[in-house]
């Protein structure tokens, strides 16, 4: 039932979802480009249709012949902190059940309920009691963290599934007295570690939590000590040939990742992301304006309240070694982005998908308190309440087209609804930044009437003529010197259509198509 509960959540209107940037970088690699290829075809000034641009990023309509090596050497071109085995699962995936973004998601699904199996035997390998694995199993399901996540076509509900795998098994290999069984956990373990490492980097903060566990429990047998150690070298050795090529690419690597580590936020704007975060295990909350609704902060309030509650009654009240693991599995991997941003700066631990490791731990630290404690009323409320906050936003989530995981895309539909309309319209645009990624996911959202003049540099307009072909000329985030430039040409005037943190929309006419027109004036500019 839980299973069928999950699908349900999951699939309901997955093709009303939009594509977003990161997914036209899936997908995008999938098929095996990188991105100057595309920019370089697409991005020149040419006037295109926006089918151009989303029918290149299917397999069978590829600009070039592509193989699954196109796939890694575009991984390893553009983004070689992203290790390539999601993309090529895809790829097979994609080959069988169909040759777009959609089916790709479906794969994330998928991936998003296995994950409810192996958590429910990761629970009761821990605390063998059937309340808190079907606690542990329902919240996962219905926390709209993990659902939103399994609709996105990315690599992280791949990985929560190598997470837990690695953390079952690592259990059960340490706890086995049989020979055979310990060397087939062992070799599972081994494999998880090594599938999760080529899914993400940050799978290594993972092996680090696990080696805290293993160094404070300090129960180790000859045996044991072997086997861990061999299956961290078999883990270092096949992930030798990416590290290589990563180290290779050193440099566009931290160019991609530049922002992490640069964007500054104060303190407590910083610690408001975090409890945002929080509070996305059970409920929809999109930016830090998200609690500047009364309902909202009292709602985070009491899960801060129920967590803090249940991280005490687990220090004060559970055996060693469940302890340790708890609070290893849950404060280790969140703490080693916290700490190099308070010391060096950055945003590493307000990234939503950085911290899956942790809100796996910390739901588990809830389900075990409220497992435990189930005999109480106050147990039970507390439970009903986070399943009703995980309803509600999962049913506003199905019947939503975007959502905070869309990110710099998530007003991406307001954009395409005000430039479709019935009369030839232009949107010009370039590749600087994620712009390049948003013109392509913008492209599934345009009707036919709308086509797209895309540059590659913005001198490339600095002799900007207007197109004498449409009706309706726009301007997709452009430079604000690009802006300037062009405000002082006496014949064009702009009017903002529309602007949030991370798109801007203008209206571009000549002065003389105006004069009928009193609302689109000068003083609409956005300054």
């Amino acid at each position: 039932m839980i299973i069928l509960f999950a699908l349900l959540f999951r699939l309901t209107n997955l093709t009303s979802k939009i594509i977003w940037h990161d997914e036209i970088h899936s997908q995008l690699h999938i098929v095996g480009y990188y991105s100057q290829e595309l920019k370089a075809h697409f991005f020149n000034g040419s006037i295109i249709h926006p089918q151009d641009l989303f029918s290149s990023l299917k397999l069978k309509n590829n600009l070039q012949d592509s193989t699954f090596v196109d796939t890694i050497k575009g991984l390893l071109i553009d983004d070689p902190h992203h290790p390539p085995l999601y993309y090529l699962l895809a790829r097979f995936w994609l080959h069988i059940w169909g040759d777009n973004i959609i089916s790709a998601r479906v794969l994330s699904i998928i991936s998003g309920v296995l994950i409810l199996p192996i958590a429910y035997f990761l629970s009761q390998q821990i605390f063998n009691n059937q309340k808190i694995n079907l606690i542990f199993t329902l919240l996962i399901a219905n926390s709209p963290f993990f659902i939103l996540f399994s609709q996105e076509a990315r690599e992280y509900s791949l990985w929560t599934l190598f997470i837990l795998t690695s953390y079952l098994y690592l259990l059960k290999a340490l706890k086995t007295t049989s020979i055979k069984l310990a060397c087939l956990y062992w070799g599972i373990y081994t494999l998880s570690i090594i599938a999760g490492i080529y899914t993400s980097a940050l799978m290594l903060i993972v092996i680090f939590s696990q080696w805290i566990y293993l160094v404070i429990l300090n129960q180790w047998n000859r045996r044991n000590l072997f086997c861990y150690f061999l299956s961290l070298s078999l883990s270092f050795f096949a992930f030798l040939p990416w590290l290589i090529g990563f180290l290779n690419n050193f440099q566009t690597y931290k160019i991609a990742t530049a922002w992490i580590s640069e964007t500054q936020l104060p303190l407590n704007i910083y610690f408001q992301y975090l409890f945002i975060n929080l509070g996305r295990l059970f409920l929809l909350l999109n930016e830090v304006t998200s609690l500047n609704y009364h309902l909202n902060i009292y709602i985070v309030s009491i899960i801060i309240i129920l967590l803090i509650n249940s991280l005490i009654y687990i220090v004060l009240n559970c055996q060693k070694n469940i302890k340790i693991f708890l609070l290893c599995f849950s404060l280790t991997p969140i703490l080693m982005l916290i700490i190099p941003d308070l010391l060096l700066g950055g945003i590493r631990g307000t990234i939503s998908r950085y911290l899956v490791p942790s809100q796996l731990g910390l739901l588990l630290i809830i389900s075990y308190f409220l497992g435990i404690n189930y005999k109480y009323k106050i147990a039970k409320i507390l439970l009903a309440f986070l399943l009703i906050l995980g309803l509600s936003a999962n049913i506003k989530n199905m019947y939503a087209t975007t959502a905070w995981t869309k990110d710099i895309n998530y007003n991406l539909t307001a954009v395409a609804n005000i430039v479709n309309n019935d009369t030839p319209s232009l949107i010009i645009g370039n590749d600087f930044g994620y712009h390049f990624g948003t013109f392509f996911a913008l492209s599934y959202l345009l009707n036919e009437n709308v086509n797209l003049q895309l540059f590659s540099h913005q001198r490339e307009l600095q002799n900007f003529q207007y197109p004498a072909d449409f009706n309706k000329v726009y301007f997709l985030n452009m430079p604000d010197s690009l802006k300037l430039e062009l405000k002082s040409n006496e014949n064009i005037v702009f009017k903002e259509s529309f602007s949030d943190r991370d798109l801007w929309l203008w209206e571009v006419k000549l002065r003389d198509e105006i004069k009928t027109e009193p609302e689109f004036d000068e003083k609409s500019i956005k300054k």
